[in-house]
């Protein structure tokens, strides 16, 4: 036995180190004494299986060349540690995010994965009280500062490329929501959706009341009921949008009104109650579309041609726009889409175009690229070209900020780069191509799954 142990002799302590880096990674110096820890100051940033790894055996006391090594100085170790971690390590972790998830800061909003702390941002989540489906997600841990950033991976829309957009679009339809007609389940001109987390709103515009589907399984929960006070309840629905925090945001194009609505879950399953209801109706004439981000709420006041900036609570910050056709003017602008750093796409309807605002209200560009006054809808009827546009109504943006367009005149859904640059459109000549009749919506979820509202119906791609 005795040779047998000098012919295998351990690794010398330093060699032993360069192999595993790992476990000098996992945890900060004053971190490698787990009973020393201070839990409620320091959070615990290992996986559970590392927290709990035991150092390994003492070797043997008949290995001698072991005996022989001379100690390393002090403090050596975590000077290799901080030499090598460079500040973060990379751990991967399994199911849903915690139940109670703080709101991010106006920089987070939109929870792109920015790197700045802020826990991946849920709309409807919180108040209803439904966890999310079981998901992978990667956490960057900062071991010097304790600071961790949640970021989902990426799927549907949001995980393409712009060339895998550019050739397949929207890919396979998945289902469809409802058909013509006053029941429920079926529509009649349903123009905004709305999606969060758990569920799916549509403003069933012409039969006046907001239908909400189950998000799992697509299937029908009921209409929105909101305490009337004397009013006309819900009627003429046309923009929706989750606003965080359990909010809901609803235009209300005849009304001349904005509805912001706090929904909670109420006992019996799969069921919404609103609990809090104010309505903005000072500023408007014919609002349509709406939209939010960095906390403030960007509301089209199409037939005042302009574009409100509001605060959740009703103040109007600035306004966007006058009537025109020149750079920041607008005809009729209908819907809004918000990009991750807060900037605003208008779509200026009658001047078939889209404007892009920066977060102050400054014009960036025009969407698509080259428009021109002259590339307006041919007076003949005939359909714009690819890359043009005709009466844009609906519009959202993915991951990526690319933006998808509800080109109704044209009937079909075109894409682009946030730049302007065209990418897709529906009207491809091909047999898997989606065909839309005058679509009016559009919201893609977390999942990157696509929802498109056209021809009194809702389609899932």
């Amino acid at each position: 036995q005795q040779p047998k142990q000098q012919l295998t002799p351990p690794l010398p302590k330093q060699q032993h180190q360069q192999q595993q880096p790992k476990q000098q990674l996992q945890l900060p110096p004053q971190q490698k004494q787990p009973q020393q820890r201070q839990p409620q100051t320091q959070p615990q940033i290992a996986p559970p299986q590392q927290r709990q790894r035991s150092p390994p055996d003492p070797q043997p006391q008949t290995q001698q060349p072991r005996q022989a090594q001379p100690p390393e100085p002090p403090k050596e170790q975590p000077q290799q540690q901080k030499a090598q971690t460079q500040g973060a390590v990379l751990a991967r972790t399994a199911g849903p995010p915690p139940e109670n998830i703080a709101a991010p800061s106006p920089a987070a909003a939109g929870a792109r994965g920015d790197g700045s702390g802020a826990p991946l941002k849920i709309s409807l989540s919180e108040a209803i009280g439904v966890a999310p489906v079981a998901k992978q997600t990667l956490r960057l841990y900062d071991v010097l500062q304790g600071q961790a950033a949640s970021v989902a991976r990426l799927g549907g829309v949001h995980a393409m490329s712009d060339e895998q957009l550019a050739s397949g679009g929207l890919r396979r339809r998945v289902a469809v929501l409802g058909m013509e007609g006053e029941e429920l389940g079926r529509f009649r001109s349903p123009c905004g959706i709305a999606v969060d987390m758990s569920h799916i709103y549509v403003a069933d515009t012409l039969n006046n009341r907001i239908q909400v589907f189950s998000k799992a399984d697509r299937k029908l929960l009921g209409a929105l009921k909101i305490p009337t006070h004397g009013e006309d309840g819900l009627a003429d629905p046309s923009g929706l949008c989750c606003a965080g925090d359990g909010r809901l945001v609803i235009v209300q194009y005849g009304l001349d009104r904005v509805l912001s609505v706090e929904l909670a879950r109420c006992p019996e399953p799969d069921t919404l109650k609103v609990v809090k209801m104010q309505i903005f109706a000072e500023q408007f004439y014919g609002p349509f579309g709406v939209g939010f981000s960095q906390g403030r709420l960007f509301i089209a006041d199409s037939c005042n041609h302009r574009v409100l900036v509001m605060s959740l609570t009703g103040h109007v910050l600035f306004s966007i726009g006058a009537r025109g056709s020149e750079r920041g003017q607008f005809e009729y602008p209908e819907c809004l889409a918000t990009f991750a750093d807060g900037s605003v796409a208008v779509s200026d309807k009658d001047n078939h175009r889209i404007q892009v605002f920066d977060p102050r209200g400054r014009f960036l560009n025009y969407i698509p690229s080259d428009w021109q006054q002259v590339r307006q809808r041919p007076v003949d009827g005939s359909l714009a070209s690819r890359g043009s546009l005709s009466g844009p109504m609906g519009m959202v943006t993915d991951r990526r900020d690319r933006l998808y367009v509800c080109d109704c005149g044209s009937h079909r859904v075109q894409i682009f780069t946030r730049d302007g640059r065209w990418l897709w459109s529906s009207d491809t000549v091909s047999k898997d191509s989606p065909v839309f009749r005058s679509p009016t919506g559009v919201a893609i979820d977390e999942d990157g799954q696509v929802y498109v509202a056209s021809d009194h119906c809702v389609q899932v791609f």
